[in-house]
């Protein structure tokens, strides 16, 4: 005999369906900024939800500058690829989560391809259609001429586009990682 379905069962239910929803969200957003789909994109984020580099080169708030922000990116970029690799969750309750996803960026831009690894650092917040990002925070392992890629992952300056090389935020900037090599 089955035992019987409760609160706590349905509550752990629930739990792995706001789980998976996450994680299309991620995958959501991959696939809206490929595909250059600015109304998708819009949906994904909070009314009042924020997008920024957390090394200071951008900051939007609002969906509306979010989208201003993305508008401007995609001018001049020919195809691109996000994949999201990794998602994990830190906090999740019924109204909101926060986690980080890994991922990965190919993107052709003047003629060359860009390519990064990144490690967004979320909160979400559930709407009264499902989940959305209320903030993303982007950190970059290496954002850089794909031709460059095998001369310049040992430095500090792996950020090489859009601008002029510029150190990046990971791994040198986790705990860990300092306490490791201090």
């Amino acid at each position: 005999m089955s035992a019987p379905i409760g609160p706590d069962l349905a509550h752990r239910v629930r739990r792995l369906e706001d789980r998976a929803a996450l994680r299309d969200l991620s995958n959501d957003y991959c696939r809206a900024v490929d595909d250059r789909d600015l109304t998708a994109l819009g949906e994904l984020f909070c009314v009042d939800g924020e997008f920024e580099h957390a090394d200071g080169a951008m900051r939007a708030v609002g969906r509306r500058a979010v989208l201003e922000f993305y508008r401007e990116r995609f001018v001049g970029m020919g195809p691109s690829v996000h994949i999201a690799h990794a998602q994990r969750l830190d906090v999740l309750d019924t109204e909101s989560a926060a986690g980080t996803v890994t991922g990965t960026a190919q993107m052709a831009i003047a003629g060359r391809v860009i390519v990064g690894a990144i490690r967004y650092a979320d909160t979400y917040r559930r709407s009264d259609t499902g989940w959305r990002f209320a903030a993303r925070s982007l950190r970059f392992w290496y954002l850089l001429p794909l031709d460059e890629l095998p001369y310049r992952l040992g430095e500090q300056n792996r950020r090489r586009w859009p601008d002029a090389p510029g150190p990046v935020l990971l791994p040198e900037s986790v705990p860990t990682w300092r306490e490791f090599y201090g």
